[in-house]
């Protein structure tokens, strides 16, 4: 891809209320990190609000003169199934925008479809719930939603001994939250999370693979990283759950099993720039797919960054890689940054 000049981006992202929750404040987060390494890299961020009023925010996205978009939309109006919406408007406006493109977004959107395109294509990732034609189940299965990608109703009773006991789950948070649930069988043992960087061949190049300590938390309580743990820093769950990194020195086998998994999910997906893919490893070593994330969180603290930073990129470094990766050269500081 030939890469076009670039000293304006946009900083696109949806709309955050005053009392709105820790995961959608992270926005706020991620938002105010980029823009300061943009400025490092000698380009002008430019903030955009995205919303439901799709003319609205392609006329903001045109009238803010910008040269690319940096997307950093989870959710629009508190609804992650829409965000893939606001990839769709900058690249309607022909503006270069970083991370997965729209069709990559909206197929990774609905967890379902990303277990049965899975399934489809090989890669292990825990049986769904068969269906209401089915009873009783042997557990256990974990209750997650649908749609939404920040953990929100993960907790303790997320996890089910049973069948019969996780569609009641499903039930309860339907009555609760709206939006749709679903059930997958609980896989006992690690949790991963591989960290994927574009390596300007269409391919994707592993960071590092980081793993999730479960060694803090107290007896019967289930190995999950929960909304807590993952957006209250410094909450007993946080603290208890923390991360670390995998030595492929040590597990190289490890290694390159989590890594041509998450390779391959790059590939079925048609990700691009950078991705997540998280894994859970059963006693037998065995990985399994549990999420694929084409736009992970980039606060400075969170998983992508972190990795980025074990595999010795500056954060300054890690956007001008997800911008060029877009086909957005910035200035020979941000190349060099990049290391490309």
């Amino acid at each position: 891809m030939t890469a076009s000049a670039c000293t304006r981006v946009a900083l696109l992202h949806g709309a955050v209320a005053a009392d709105a929750p820790p995961d959608q404040v992270d926005t706020l987060v991620q938002r105010e990190a980029v823009a300061a390494a943009l400025r490092h890299l000698g380009a002008e961020p430019v903030p955009v609000v995205a919303d439901l009023d799709l003319a609205a925010t392609a006329a903001r996205l045109r009238a803010a003169t910008v040269d690319a978009v940096f997307n950093l939309v989870d959710d629009l109006c508190g609804q992650d199934a829409l965000a893939p919406v606001a990839a769709l408007v900058a690249a309607g406006c022909g503006l270069p925008i970083t991370g997965a493109p729209p069709a990559a977004l909206l197929a990774c959107a609905h967890k379902p479809t990303v277990k049965r395109l899975l399934h489809a294509a090989g890669l292990p990732t825990p049986d769904r719930d068969p269906g209401h034609g089915t009873s009783g189940g042997g557990g256990p299965w974990i209750v997650k939603s649908a749609w939404d990608h920040a953990s929100r109703g993960l907790d303790a009773e997320a996890l089910c001994p049973d069948l019969d006991s996780a569609r009641r789950r499903i039930g309860r948070m339907t009555a609760a939250y709206g939006g749709e649930w679903f059930a997958e069988r609980y896989v006992e043992g690690r949790e991963l999370n591989v960290a994927l960087l574009d390596d300007g061949g269409g391919g994707a190049r592993v960071l590092a693979v980081a793993e999730i300590g479960f060694e803090g938390l107290p007896p019967g309580c289930p190995r999950i990283v929960g909304y807590e743990a993952k957006w209250r820093p410094g909450s007993p769950a946080d603290l208890a759950t923390p991360r670390r990194f995998v030595d492929p020195q040590a597990e190289p086998a490890l290694i390159a099993r989590a890594a041509d998994l998450a390779r391959g999910c790059w590939t079925l997906f048609g990700l691009r720039g950078y991705a997540r893919i998280d894994l859970r490893v059963d006693g037998s070593g065995r990985c399994w797919v549990i999420d694929v994330n084409p736009n992970p969180g980039l606060a400075p603290d969170a998983g992508m960054a972190a990795c980025a930073a074990h595999a010795g990129l500056t954060y300054e470094g890690l956007i001008a890689h997800i911008l060029a990766s877009a086909g957005v050269s910035l200035t020979g500081r941000a190349a060099a940054a990049a290391g490309r």
